[in-house]
């Protein structure tokens, strides 16, 4: 892998870390019992998300079309 992409790798690696741990808390009880965490883990996975995107569009499509 190009050294140039490892930090985008390691960042998809951690949305997916992410994202299992935030489905692991989709069971409608837990929802139910605990609204506030599944909210705060729902807010931080949308900005880890958001923020790689932000990152690829500024820094790695401009890059790779260049």
């Amino acid at each position: 892998m190009d050294a140039s992409l490892i930090p985008y790798h390691h960042h998809h690696l951690e949305l997916l870390r992410l994202a299992h741990a935030h489905e692991a808390r989709l069971a409608p009880a837990l929802v139910r019992n605990h609204p506030d965490l599944y909210l705060a883990a729902t807010q931080r996975l949308v900005a880890s998300v958001k923020a790689h995107l932000s990152m690829e569009n500024t820094i790695l499509y401009p890059a790779l079309l260049g």
